[in-house]
């Protein structure tokens, strides 16, 4: 009986293992095609949906992000200056990218991959967004 059921164990494994197979790629790793590093960027630092943007300015963001410091959360802060990070990455303000990017990874700890291609991923990240948009109409 236990031999029944171990082997029906080890049965449900490996069929388990066969499902996993081949992974297909996200809609953004299909975007980013062949730039492997835009795409790892991407993966922390672009927000997908665009809408969020709408509803707040940067002033506002660094606002709250001094705010934050001053009260010593600077964890908050670091947040606040990754959002801000993002909402540059989405106007194509490739010098607001590298200052809150730069910012948020002093605040956090936290490596940004995005502060290596910066240039490359503006530029990607506004086609995406264009691209969205369009579906959006």
């Amino acid at each position: 009986m236990k031999i029944r059921r171990l082997l029906k164990k080890e049965e449900k494994k490996e069929e388990r293992k066969a499902d996993v197979g081949v992974k297909q790629p996200s809609e953004l790793e299909i975007f980013c095609g062949e730039d492997k590093e835009v795409y790892e960027a991407f993966s922390s630092a672009l927000l997908l949906n665009p809408q969020l943007f709408k509803k707040f300015s940067i002033e506002e963001v660094l606002k709250e992000a001094n705010q934050k410091e001053m009260d010593r959360d600077f964890f908050g802060a670091g947040l606040c200056y990754l959002f801000a990070g993002q909402l540059s990455l989405f106007n194509g303000d490739v010098e607001g990218v590298k200052k809150f990017f730069s910012r948020c990874q002093e605040l956090t700890g936290r490596n940004y991959l995005i502060l290596m291609v910066v240039e490359r991923a503006v530029k990607k990240a506004q086609e995406y967004y264009k691209i969205l948009e369009a579906k959006a109409k």
